[in-house]
């Protein structure tokens, strides 16, 4: 009970500072209303140009996402952009029914007119009230498609510094901030794609920070894995399965790009294409005919591990650095993901077979595949054992008849710089601790 009055008490307290607060700013206003109501200007009209697309590196532009236009003409029920005066909260200016402008600017007084004001504009608007003008999020992995080929969940933009002409009119221009991947597959069987993962030993910016002050992009988390989740997306055999995703500059000259294409019954589909440079603004077209991932449909969780410039693991004693690793479990989720994995070579007569055991030491320690955290792995190659299970079954009667610490370890499938390589057992590494 003192708990629940204590919260209460809280949230009565909280409730009544807000409403003084805004008493506060609402009297503040009414005067500054009543005393300067002579002097002020307000905006009257807001106008928005969004450039075309490039394609890939023609000369030639489409605009796949909208025509030439005010945003005011944007189709979508639901779009809206956030605006930012000089140094103040952000206005959100909703375009539904292509009406937003004029409701937002209904008796001309949402955006305060001064000679010296500018405005900056973004998109796609973040619902949040005091929001950072130079701390706007770029959550990639958050993109969801909502039906076969469509674009509706396509643009990154932002317009900085614009200024009120005679007509007291705000043009924006904006400016992509992110490439598009127009991936066309044909699906060799009917089905109900519900998640896409591109994979690659290049670094996708999957988080990232929008300086709506200077038009900067900063990167908060890179992965070798970028998703796209996708809703009501359905294909007939041999029917194409058209996607679009946003993807924020990267260099993938040289390098290859994996899809990983997962149905609802955990089926996994895979296409591969050589990456390319991708810039802002310019949209890449991929049309691969998707196939059966044998080694993504075992049941069991993939790795996916990838050395600098695809180089051999040739060394047992000398650490490889800036390798990539992401672990996908069975139902198509980020286990783990990290671009300074540390890999060598393991074992004294074991690493004389052809399937060649690693030992992998992690930046910090993590938790893999549900086992707790630790940072120094191996993958052993059971080559001698046509089972396969016979290090496992000896770690389970282990931890059954008790013994003080057993590693703990998971089947999984490796991928080595874009080849299976097959079935290894991912277990922690027997080390003396601290203790």
């Amino acid at each position: 009970m003192f708990l629940i009055s204590s919260i209460l008490t809280k949230r009565i307290l909280q409730t009544t500072t807000c409403l003084m607060l805004i008493s506060c700013i609402m009297i503040s206003c009414s005067e500054d209303s009543s005393e300067n109501s002579q002097n002020v200007r307000y905006v009257k009209k807001l106008n928005v140009i969004i450039p075309d697309l490039l394609i890939g590196d023609e000369t030639t532009t489409m605009s796949v996402v909208r025509e030439n236009s005010s945003l005011q003409l944007l189709p979508r029920t639901n779009d809206s952009i956030g605006v930012f005066p000089d140094d103040d909260f952000q206005i959100g200016l909703s375009m539904t029914n292509g009406e937003g402008f004029k409701r937002a600017l209904s008796g001309g007084k949402s955006l305060i007119l001064k000679d010296s004001a500018t405005y900056s504009a973004y998109y796609p608007y973040v619902s949040q009230f005091d929001l950072d003008k130079s701390n706007i999020p770029m959550r990639m992995n958050e993109q969801t498609q909502n039906g076969n080929g469509s674009s509706d969940h396509i643009g990154y933009m932002a317009a900085i510094n614009a200024k009120a002409d005679e007509e007291e009119c705000v043009t924006f221009t904006f400016q992509h901030l992110t490439g598009v991947l127009h991936l066309q597959f044909v699906m060799p069987n009917a089905a109900n794609i519900r998640k896409v993962l591109l994979l690659s030993n290049g670094s996708f910016t999957t988080e990232a920070i929008l300086n709506l002050r200077d038009s900067t992009i900063t990167a908060k988390n890179t992965s070798t894995v970028q998703a796209l989740n996708l809703r009501n997306v359905s294909v007939e055999k041999d029917q194409e399965l058209e996607l679009y995703l946003n993807i924020l500059p990267v260099d993938l000259s040289g390098k290859n790009v994996h899809a990983k294409i997962y149905d609802d019954n955990g089926i996994c589909y895979t296409a591969t294409w050589e990456g390319k440079d991708y810039k802002a603004g310019t949209l890449y077209k991929v049309e691969k005919n998707a196939e059966v991932d044998a080694a993504m449909n075992s049941g069991l969780p993939i790795v996916f591990i990838d050395t600098p410039n695809n180089t051999n693991i040739e060394s047992k004693t000398e650490w490889m650095e800036g390798t990539s690793i992401s672990i996908i479990d069975t139902d198509g989720t980020m286990d783990y993901s990290s671009n300074h994995l540390q890999i060598r070579g393991r074992g004294n007569s074991t690493w004389e077979f052809p399937k060649k055991p690693y030992a992998l030491k992690l930046d910090n320690k993590a938790e893999i595949l549900g086992m707790p955290k630790h940072k120094r792995w191996c993958l052993l190659a059971n080559w001698m054992d046509r089972t396969l299970m016979r290090n496992d079954v000896s770690f389970q009667i282990a931890r059954q008849t008790g013994l003080a610490w057993t590693p703990r370890g998971q089947f999984v499938e490796v991928v080595l710089n874009g080849s299976h390589i097959g079935n290894y057992y991912l277990c922690e590494q027997i080390r003396a601790g601290k203790d």
